[in-house]
């Protein structure tokens, strides 16, 4: 059902792109998710996925509602930092499902970035699984073991680990999702993945992760863009950081931080959990920096 809402704010530096706002576009990405796609863990396994407000607003309708001059997406890269149990491995698989489908790539490559196997074939195996609680996405789309297939589209969804796949005959991306960043020693795979995009009309790649430790690894250089970018000090409208964290020095101990951090408390992040694991920190110092990690 159309919903009355304000658009997002436009990107700083939209204008020198034509930007201008598809609100048709950004309600069919919402609508998508509550029609398609299912949830796959815990009491919610099987439900309708109906994005909760900091997804919807923060995340789904700026990706897919700012609109170029020529009609085609604005926002090309995503930066997502969210702590543990918000839910964003299962957004990121929603996300690949809506790419695949929904953005009618005719020859889509689209890709779970990561730098070993294991790791890329969460979010794609998630993808899978929520395929297989939709009947409609199974009529539309071929789960096998290394791919998720779309015959109409001769399109296609796979893990991808490490940064040698670049010079694979074909390699030509029009999106990817890169999960648990933080874990990246280096940018190689993405790097692969973004100059692949280069003859694609539309990519979009996604970066999905939590909190890594200052001043390390491709993750604390994406974060540093990020943090720039919102202060307005970098201006690149095409680049849309989304961080969630508590304010610097607030107190660990106190359920507002707790719920500052985690845009899903009270959901996916539950409040008897978060009061226990600052009950350890608190008997435990050694314990502060992995709980304020998770909250």
């Amino acid at each position: 059902m159309l919903q009355t809402l304000p658009p997002p704010p436009m990107p700083l530096g939209g204008e020198q792109y034509g930007a201008w706002w598809d609100e048709a576009a950004a309600q069919a990405a919402c609508d998508f998710f509550e029609r398609y796609i299912r949830h796959t863990e815990a009491e919610w396994a099987g439900h309708a996925f109906r994005l909760q407000p900091w997804q919807r607003d923060r995340i789904v309708r700026p990706i897919f509602g700012w609109k170029r001059a020529d009609g085609t997406r604005l926002i090309r890269q995503v930066w997502i930092e969210v702590p543990r149990k918000n839910g964003k491995t299962e957004l990121a698989a929603g996300l690949a499902v809506l790419m695949l489908l929904g953005d009618a790539e005719f020859g889509g490559q689209i890709y779970s970035m990561a730098v070993d196997k294991d790791q890329a074939k969460i979010v794609f195996s998630k993808a899978g699984t929520m395929i297989s609680l939709n009947p409609e996405l199974q009529r539309h789309l071929e789960v096998l073991k290394t791919s998720i297939f779309c015959p109409q589209l001769s399109a296609a969804f796979k893990p991808l680990a490490g940064g040698g796949s670049g010079s694979k005959h074909g390699f030509s991306p029009s999106g990817a999702i890169g999960d648990e960043v933080h874990e990246w020693t280096s940018g190689e795979v993405a790097d692969v993945v973004h100059k692949g995009t280069a003859a694609r009309r539309q990519p979009l790649e996604i970066y999905i992760t939590t909190a890594g430790v200052a001043g390390q690894g491709y993750a604390w250089e994406q974060h540093e863009l990020a943090v720039a970018i919102l202060a307005g000090e970098v201006v690149d409208p095409t680049f849309l950081p989304v961080i969630w964290a508590a304010p610097e020095n607030a107190d660990w101990k106190l359920e507002a931080t707790w719920r500052a951090a985690n845009p899903n408390y009270g959901i996916s992040v539950k409040a008897d959990y978060m009061r226990k694991e600052a009950e350890k920190a608190a008997r435990s110092p050694g314990r502060r920096t992995t709980s304020s990690a998770s909250t």
